[in-house]
């Protein structure tokens, strides 16, 4: 028996998972906060609870432990599992006190996570449904919405606050699925694990290791959809069980959507599967004529793989189509609005890469030859920072095709290596002068910020 846990990181999530230690373990545990986030009233408490705390240079001498951490931990501290590996753990313990048995969905990628759990838990909406994204911990029922907890982060920890809330909120029992949001790989404690894509391999753990890498573990579910290009790109010899794709007629296990017309307001296509593999291990196809939103063909992506998984949950396909018809954008999202005479399109992501900025500028061109993009934001708000370099070379090329406009922090830096275009210090103010502007009918804003940061609106 392990006499010694060590667990690393209180930033990613650390303090959640040696909390739920205390409660199925008699070990001896440890917290090492190698980014000096614990404050005063956390020592207080980690003291009261008999949990110690370690700095990174003497978890080495602690014997017969095992050291937990996030999958990007710095690589001088040798660390035995991963927080999504403590994850699956922690909630096989669960199973067997609360004896719960509700299917769960767990999504990752490097963008279109937070859609995509959306547009699942919509379109499962005749079920009980508990929801973790970066909006927010969400109890949806058919009578009601429940907003459980209001900020919560997407790391593997909080599909253990999940828990722990509806525990204490006696709602356990009434759960029929669970979708969950996770960032750099899932805990694999799932009947379906989703990967959204792979548009930027970043570096992770001091380019000791990569986001494809940390993300592989989406293989290890009882069920796997994947992305057919991040699959063929990435992942060739790992076994899955379906993919997706906008891209050709589905093979065996795939499936995909052909024909797509883009509208502002509603998009159609023809879904197409083939031999799709199901939670019970059946074997479905078939094709759906889809009427739903969907700006862009990353957002045609999300709605495909959503699709899927709910074809896999065994969801009734007259209902997928029937629900995916009521289905709005998340606002900032791929979404819309229109001011005054102007149609403003929103792409307001805390993750935005140069892959999803190329992606929305070559997408508005499809609605406008000459768009006007307000382009800017702020730092710090993610772990990985964006490439400025390689976005003002891309700039810099195509910068005579669209009328570019910069705002904040990031639009700044950008403004300074671009010749001839404008600069705001607001969002607000570069949106209401464009919009003043009568040959400005359409407006894309690419902005790198939390949505329901309220200042930026």
């Amino acid at each position: 028996m392990i006499s010694n846990i060590v667990v690393v990181d209180v930033n990613h999530g650390g303090l959640i998972l040696i909390n739920a230690f205390k409660k199925i373990t008699k070990s001896n545990l440890f917290i090492c906060d190698i980014y000096n986030k614990l404050t005063k009233e956390d020592i207080k408490e980690l003291k009261k609870e008999n949990i110690n705390i370690v700095n990174k240079e003497t978890i080495s001498d602690i014997n017969n432990c095992i050291v937990i951490g996030p999958v990007h931990t710095p690589p001088f501290i040798h660390i035995d599992y991963t927080h999504h590996q403590a994850v699956n753990y922690i909630l096989k313990k669960y199973k067997k006190i609360y004896n719960f048995d509700f299917k769960i969905v767990e999504v990752t990628g490097v963008k279109g996570k937070t859609t995509v759990v959306n547009i699942i838990s919509e379109i499962l909406s005749d079920y009980n449904v508990l929801v973790l994204t970066s909006n927010g911990l969400i109890y949806k029922s058919k009578e009601k919405t429940i907003k459980l907890i209001e900020n919560i982060s997407i790391t593997p920890a909080s599909i253990i606050t999940a828990f722990n809330k509806v525990i204490d909120m006696n709602l356990l029992s009434s759960i029929d699925i669970c979708v969950f949001e996770v960032s750099l790989g899932v805990s694999s404690f799932c009947d379906i694990g989703v990967l959204t894509n792979i548009v930027e391999d970043y570096p992770i753990s001091y380019n000791t290791s990569s986001a494809s890498i940390a993300k592989q573990n989406i293989f290890n579910c009882r069920k796997s959809l994947c992305e057919k290009e991040t699959y063929e790109t990435y992942y060739k010899n790992f076994p899955y069980s379906n993919l997706f794709t906008i891209k050709d007629h589905p093979l065996k296990h795939e499936i995909s959507c052909n024909n797509i017309k883009y509208d502002y307001y509603n998009t159609n296509f023809i879904l197409e599967y083939n031999n799709l593999v199901t939670i019970t291990d059946s074997h479905i196809s078939g094709n759906l004529n889809i009427t739903c939103f969907g700006l862009s063909d990353y957002y045609i992506k999300n709605i495909c793989a959503s699709i899927c998984c709910c074809l896999m949950l065994e969801i009734n396909p007259n209902i997928i189509q029937k629900q995916l018809k009521n289905i709005n954008p998340i606002p900032g999202r791929s979404s819309y609005y229109k001011k005054n005479n102007t149609l403003i399109f929103e792409e307001i992501n805390p993750g935005l890469n140069i892959s999803s900025i190329k992606e929305s500028i070559k997408n508005i061109k499809r609605y406008a030859k000459n768009p006007t993009i307000i382009l800017g934001g702020e730092y710090g708000i993610t772990c990985e920072e964006i490439n400025e370099i390689s976005l003002i070379n891309y700039l810099n090329k195509i910068k005579d095709e669209i009328n570019l406009i910069f705002t904040d922090e990031l639009g700044y830096n950008l403004y300074k290596s671009i010749e001839d275009k404008k600069y705001y210090k607001k969002l607000d103010t570069a949106i209401n002068d464009s919009i003043k502007n009568k040959d400005i009918n359409i407006i894309l804003i690419i902005y790198r910020s939390n949505y329901y940061n309220l200042a930026k609106r």
